[in-house]
């Protein structure tokens, strides 16, 4: 195997193929949403909803605890149904849903209800990673998936690292961590639009 590849082979073979292409545009939105939702959880149930520092990493747990159940289910999930897409589909279009929810977050609402929204949360917004993966290696081209797979990371690694930077920008702004949540919504809603051109360009590619 040669010892030095192009560093950018992985970017020019997703970019090339729109299937690929598309499921890095989702895997960016869907980590922007992950990294923000783990970054400043905790600081918007003290800021905004009242909470303890302790309560909050409660909180935090439950959402980290949610999502390494939710990549083991939605794992079973996807095998059960042979619809990888689908699957990432209905978790990106929940997260929506959950950022939606957490907009409104008050003071008043029952611990049991927050706990809930959050487990919800932490499984479809942390969980879909091995999917996104698992869904990379399978479209990828006949002994590229290793540089596939480096180009769709790039993809995502550029939503963990530009996520929280601008979630904070606009918080400094807002001034309301609730209303920025509310707000995250329309990334994950992008992520969904990604997934479902990636969903016709795999129908167009089969001919179908």
């Amino acid at each position: 195997a040669a010892v030095w590849a192009s560093p950018t082979a992985g970017l020019k073979l997703t970019w090339r193929y729109p299937v690929l292409r598309w499921l890095a545009a989702a895997s960016f939105a869907l980590s922007f949403t992950q990294l923000c939702l783990a970054t400043f959880l905790v600081t918007m149930l003290v800021e905004d909803a009242g909470y303890s520092l302790v309560a909050a990493g409660v909180m935090l747990a439950l959402v980290q605890a949610a999502g390494g159940a939710g990549r083991v289910a939605s794992g079973w999930l996807s095998d059960h149904t042979g619809n990888t897409l689908g699957v990432l589909k209905i978790m990106a279009m929940t997260t929506t849903g959950c950022c939606i929810v957490t907009a409104f977050l008050a003071p008043a609402w029952p611990t049991v209800l927050v706990a809930l929204l959050f487990l919800v949360f932490g499984a479809v917004a942390v969980g879909w990673n091995g999917l996104f993966l698992a869904e990379v290696a399978r479209c990828s081209p006949p002994g590229m998936v290793s540089i596939a797979t480096s180009g769709a990371m790039t993809w995502n690694f550029g939503g963990i690292l530009l996520g929280p930077a601008l979630f904070a920008t606009v918080y400094a702004l807002s001034g309301s961590y609730t209303l920025n949540y509310g707000g995250l919504a329309a990334i994950p809603f992008l992520g969904f639009v990604a997934l479902t051109l990636c969903g016709r360009a795999a129908c167009r590619a089969a001919g179908r």
